[in-house]
């Protein structure tokens, strides 16, 4: 492998795009729709990286970010490409965002398909993430095969059975999760890969969060709506690249080119036409003060919360304040009482690009461990946001999703 090109795919002609999956450890293929969508106007190449699909190594000591990185730039002298567009699907983006801050030059922009993350860290947070959001049968099934690893004849089998149990979780319509783990198997998903590069990310300490300052290329950050890794990563993504244009899909969640395929291409087609659309701060001002109503399920019970919040914005960042109110109802939220004896306060740090608000959340008062993501959009005449939220806690043991209103007060 070390003196072999990668297996990869070409559609169309023109400006070159670089179209890299997920994973570690998905082969390329169910990103042919949006290649072909993308290939009237672009040349796209579509590779294989090094230990999935078409492109085998039997040397997992030669699965690693360096290799990778390498095969990549030596796609490109191949190719004879000077400078071109990276798309990244979730890690697809951190490899995309690593090999950007490696060949700067050799990049024109970036486009981060709901990233994962930009460092090790997602992949010992990922899991309990993704259980949080199985129900009782699927999270004991979960159990039961993360329990027989150790004797596992197979374990790769194992972790594999582990991944199509999880794959529903990356979907807003269960339909698109079948077909997808229809496709999914040992030919297109190899755990041998997953294992081997996972363990030199963490090896190296990979963390890009820090090393990105002199990549200077327009950046577009793409999510669906319903990503299950939350704003967490865009929030993340944002600070890092503060030039980047925002785009959310809606009715879809971490694959966004197979359950909206028209609307990610629209989005996409638009960016890379333009990529300094979108850029730059909003001129919506969303300082003072909001009156707040959430909605959340507790206990098989969707509540109604209601407080206030105030921001501050400067540039594209926000920071503010809150106050929720949760002291109503005490006889169904039994599993934190420090909750119900005083209206909570939390902080906030985030930023707005375009008409969305994100920003991280915690709660200062007690140590009920409350902590989350919150993304906005505000209407054009700046008196209402509505969006979501992600939270996390008390004490970390379970993931909370829910509804927000802010509107101006009256």
């Amino acid at each position: 492998m070390a003196n072999e090109l990668l297996h990869y795919s070409t559609f169309g002609s023109g400006d070159p795009i670089l179209l890299l999956a997920g994973g570690p450890g998905f082969a390329a293929g169910y990103l042919q729709t949006l290649a072909e969508r993308l290939s009237g106007a672009y040349q796209v190449i579509l590779p294989d990286q090094r230990g999935t699909g078409g492109s085998t190594s039997a040397d997992t000591t030669a699965l690693t970010l360096t290799s990778y990185l390498s095969d990549l730039e030596r796609l490109r002298v191949h190719l004879e490409i000077d400078r071109w567009t990276l798309v990244g699907h979730s890690w697809g983006g951190m490899l995309a965002s690593a090999y950007a801050e490696r060949f700067t030059d050799r990049v024109r922009s970036l486009v981060l398909i709901n990233i994962a993350g930009l460092s090790a860290q997602v992949f010992d947070t990922l899991l309990p993430h993704l259980l949080a959001k199985l129900d009782e049968a699927e999270n004991q099934k979960a159990n039961e095969l993360l329990g027989s690893l150790a004797t596992a004849v197979d374990p790769n089998a194992v972790l594999l059975d582990l991944f199509l149990l999880l794959q529903p979780t990356y979907f807003a319509d269960n339909t698109h999760a079948v077909e997808f783990t229809r496709w999914l198997g040992p030919g297109t998903m190899s755990v041998t890969t997953y294992n081997s590069l996972v363990a030199d990310l963490k090896n190296i300490g990979f963390d890009l969060r820090q090393r990105m300052g002199h990549v200077k290329v327009p950046v577009m950050l793409l999510s669906g709506t319903e990503d299950p890794f939350g704003e967490a990563p865009i929030t993340e993504a944002r600070s890092v690249f503060p030039q980047a244009s925002l785009a959310l899909i809606p009715a879809s969640a971490h694959y966004p080119m197979l359950e909206n395929l028209d609307a990610t291409a629209h989005e996409l087609l638009g960016f890379l036409r333009d990529p300094m659309r979108g850029a730059g701060q909003s001129a919506i001002d969303v300082t003072g003060a909001w009156n707040v109503t959430a909605h959340q399920e507790v206990n098989g019970k969707i509540l109604e919360i209601t407080g206030s919040f105030t921001f501050n914005k400067e540039g594209d960042r926000i920071t503010g304040s809150g106050t929720l109110d949760f002291k109503r109802f005490k006889g169904d939220i039994t599993f934190v009482t420090s909750i119900l004896t005083a209206p909570q306060n939390y902080a906030f740090d985030g930023s707005m690009k375009d008409e969305f608000v994100s920003f991280a959340y915690r709660n200062v008062v007690n140590d009920a461990g409350q902590y989350g993501h919150m993304m906005l959009r505000v209407d054009p005449d700046g008196k209402r946001m509505e969006g979501k939220f992600q939270g996390f806690g008390p004490e970390h043991r379970k993931v909370i999703n829910g509804a927000v209103v802010c509107e101006r007060p009256a």
